[in-house]
């Protein structure tokens, strides 16, 4: 990921994870980014994600008690999820050529 960023309106929670977002996969491979888009959408349905693992995540941790909202989670999740269908797009684009 050389250049990533977005335009959107929202909510503080949805404004802010996509600012997290696009900080946090910069310098990433598709396959890292996709990597923590799970980890993340793990961690905002409270799967298995450790404290020391969420500290080495830098911003992404400020989010991290999104998920005690439940109401909330999808607001976080909303650009993750956009970037989970850009990555799949691009690879299945990338596929038929």
């Amino acid at each position: 990921v050389n250049a990533v960023s977005f335009k959107g309106t929202g909510c503080s929670i949805s404004q802010a994870s996509a600012s997290i977002l696009t900080d946090a996969i910069k310098g990433k491979t598709l396959d890292e980014a996709e990597a923590l888009y799970f980890r993340f959408r793990d961690m905002m349905y409270g799967k298995s994600t450790s404290e020391d693992e969420v500290e080495q995540w830098g911003e992404v941790e400020a989010l991290a008690g999104v998920k005690n909202f439940p109401i909330r989670v999808k607001c976080a999740l909303l650009a993750w999820a956009t970037l989970e269908d850009a990555i799949k797009k691009h690879t299945r684009d990338t596929a038929e050529k």
